[in-house]
């Protein structure tokens, strides 16, 4: 159980108001209703729990309408579950590895997508009320595509399973069978409110174990009970179009018309990006240059003499005439052209040589460096396992389990990267270096 508006999740078999695996082992297989799958460590970091439920399927076989169970719940249980449904929760069935999903189409309709999950019920409001009514999906449709195999498991007569669409609805506990089945699931009918009824007199038994004919039920009991008949419906249809490999396609695409709206904006704010980038670069480029132009032309501008002209002059002039007036100009030129030249820094002058001084906290800056290329090694890694179909969404878990491997190998390139750093700022204590690297994670 999962929901957009919360990260909170919830194990769809242990909550109290849908039907609880009674236990029974399978004809065809060893599998048990109720018992757990063993899950990877990516499943378990997702929060996966994924339990054998009591839905029968059989490959080709349909089920046009059978009854799963009866619940009945209390008050404090109804409250419990118009609380999921007004928070949005949906539920995620598994067949054959893949999620049973809602399908949409396209504004064209020429592609169909998915969308994982399907909720357990909706919110109604009535006109001039402005508390919802809650209604709870007892009764689902499965629809599952297949296909033959590929290979030869095809020529053997062997199908796989290419889509799981699951079709939720809340159908009302009158007009049905003494086994709590609808007469009619297609045609019109009311939903199951989530509501304690005053009076309420039901037709024929309620449907419960244990439980005898209609009762009645007063909304201020506080002892009072509501019964939840379970249903399903099974169907296949073959599908021919969506091949094994592209099976989960489905689940990654998205509407044609939203598809190019979010091409537009990426090459949109790639354009702005690089033409600001271009604008900061000129004038950064254009502001150096002109400083470096400026510094190079200091001598002429101030009226220093250089050497080469000084050493001729004073050979003619001689050491006691003009020697002494063209000292005093000198030191006084000097004098001048270094408060000028002290005036003039500013801006990247002043730190143009910082890039080589230590940073004053070294030890912090060496184990943040490491953690960088660590990260670094595995966003590649993930990115190279993918493109070479290593990870792929069929693996469920995967993604996080090879994440975590590649986290805890990436150690090595973190620790002597950060020792490396840590040394080229000049620092000897690498005890201390190796408390804060391993300590930063």
């Amino acid at each position: 159980m999962f929901s957009d508006s919360t990260q909170l999740q919830y194990a769809y078999s242990e909550l109290p108001f849908v039907c609880p695996a009674s236990g029974r082992k399978r004809s065809a297989s060893t599998l048990i209703s109720g018992t757990s799958v063993q899950l990877n460590l990516g499943e378990i970091f997702r929060g996966d729990r994924i339990v054998v439920s009591d839905y029968d399927i059989t490959l080709g076989e349909d089920y046009e309408i059978r009854h799963l169970c009866n619940r009945v719940i209390d008050r404090k249980t109804l409250e419990t579950a118009k609380e999921l449904i007004h928070q949005g929760y949906m539920a995620e069935w598994i067949v054959d590895n893949l999620p049973g999903a809602t399908r949409f189409q396209s504004l064209d309709r020429a592609r169909n997508y998915y969308t994982v999950g399907f909720k357990i019920g909706y919110e109604h409001f009535m006109d001039g009320n402005k508390d919802p009514t809650y209604y709870i999906n007892n009764h689902a449709t499965l629809v599952l595509r297949y296909r033959q195999a590929p290979g030869k498991a095809g020529l053997q007569g062997k199908k796989v399973i290419v889509g799981f669409e699951v079709y939720p609805k809340s159908i009302e506990r009158a007009n049905r069978t003494k086994d709590g089945i609808p007469r009619d699931v297609d045609g019109p009918h009311k939903g199951l409110e989530l509501a304690m009824q005053n009076d309420l007199k039901e037709e024929g038994p309620r449907y419960a174990e244990g439980e005898g004919n209609s009762t009645t039920m007063r909304n201020d009991d506080e002892n009072a009970t509501m019964n939840i008949p379970y249903t399903y419906s099974v169907y296949f249809r073959e599908e021919e179009n969506v091949e094994w490999a592209s099976r989960w396609d489905l689940y990654s695409v998205d509407q044609e018309s939203q598809s190019i709206v979010h091409l537009f904006a990426i090459i949109n704010s790639l354009v702005i990006a690089g033409f600001l980038a271009l604008l900061v670069a000129v004038i950064l480029a254009r502001t150096v240059y002109s400083d470096i132009r400026r510094d190079r032309n200091a001598g002429l501008d101030g009226h220093i003499l250089p050497n080469e002209w000084r050493q001729p002059m004073e050979k003619a002039l001689g050491q006691n005439s003009l020697l002494d007036s063209l000292e005093d100009l000198r030191k006084s030129e000097d004098t001048a052209n270094d408060d000028d030249l002290l005036a003039d820094l500013s801006g990247w002058k002043l730190i143009h040589s910082d890039v080589f001084r230590p940073p004053a906290y070294g030890y912090v800056l060496a184990p943040v460096i490491g953690s960088g290329t660590q990260l670094i090694f595995v966003s590649t890694g993930l990115i190279s396992l993918s493109s070479f179909g290593i990870l792929n969404p069929s693996y469920r878990g995967g993604l996080l389990s090879y994440a975590v491997g590649l986290f805890v190998f990436a150690g090595l390139f973190s620790g002597y990267f950060s020792a490396r750093m840590y040394k080229t700022f000049g620092e000897q204590d690498w005890k201390k270096n190796a408390v804060v690297v391993s300590n930063r994670r």
